[in-house]
C-alpha cells in the first residue's frame, strides 16, 4: 500500500507539472497478470521511458527502478521475493551499479553492505550470515580486493 501511495503522488506531482504520463503493460504473466509496466513521459513530441515496474505472477513487485534520458538505470533500484521481503536495494549512474549497495537473504537478515564504484565494487564490504552475525569484511579498490578479514 505504501508504494502505491509513493507511486501515486510521483505521478501526481508530474501531472500537476503539466507533464504527461504514459503507463504502458508492455507484458503479461500467463493469466493476464502485469509482469511488466513501463512508465513514459513526453518530451518535445519524443516517448522517453522514465520507469519500470516488473511483478511474480503472485502480483508481488520483483523489481523497480528508473532510467536516465540515455535509457540507462539510474537512480535507487528495489528488489523483493516473491514473498514481498526486500532482497537487494542499490543506485545506479549511467547504467553502472554506483553507491551503497544492500542485499538480504531470503528470511529479511542482511547478507551485506557494500559500495560501488562506476559498476566495479569499492571500499568496505561487510558480509553477514542467516542469523545476523559478521562473518566476513573484504576492502576492494576499484573491484580488487585489497583485503579480506574473516570472522
Amino acid at each position: 500500500m505504501t508504494r502505491f501511495l509513493i507511486l501515486f503522488s510521483i505521478i501526481s506531482t508530474m501531472l500537476a507539472c503539466n507533464e504527461q504520463i504514459v503507463e504502458e503493460v508492455e507484458k503479461y504473466h500467463n493469466d493476464s497478470i502485469p509482469a511488466v509496466i513501463n512508465y513514459y513521459k513526453f518530451e518535445n513530441e519524443q516517448k522517453i521511458l522514465f520507469k519500470q515496474i516488473k511483478y511474480y505472477s503472485n502480483k508481488q513487485i520483483e523489481v523497480e527502478g528508473e532510467f536516465d534520458e540515455n535509457g540507462k538505470r539510474t537512480g535507487v533500484w528495489t528488489y523483493w521475493t516473491p514473498k514481498g521481503n526486500k532482497w537487494s536495494e542499490g543506485g545506479f549512474e549511467n547504467g553502472l551499479s554506483q553507491g551503497n549497495r544492500t542485499v538480504w537473504h531470503k528470511d529479511g537478515v542482511k547478507y551485506y553492505d557494500g559500495y560501488y564504484n562506476e559498476g566495479k565494487p569499492d571500499k568496505k564490504w561487510i558480509f553477514f550470515n542467516e542469523e545476523g552475525k559478521k562473518i566476513k569484511e573484504v576492502e576492494y579498490e576499484k573491484g580488487v580486493i585489497i583485503s579480506q578479514k574473516d570472522f
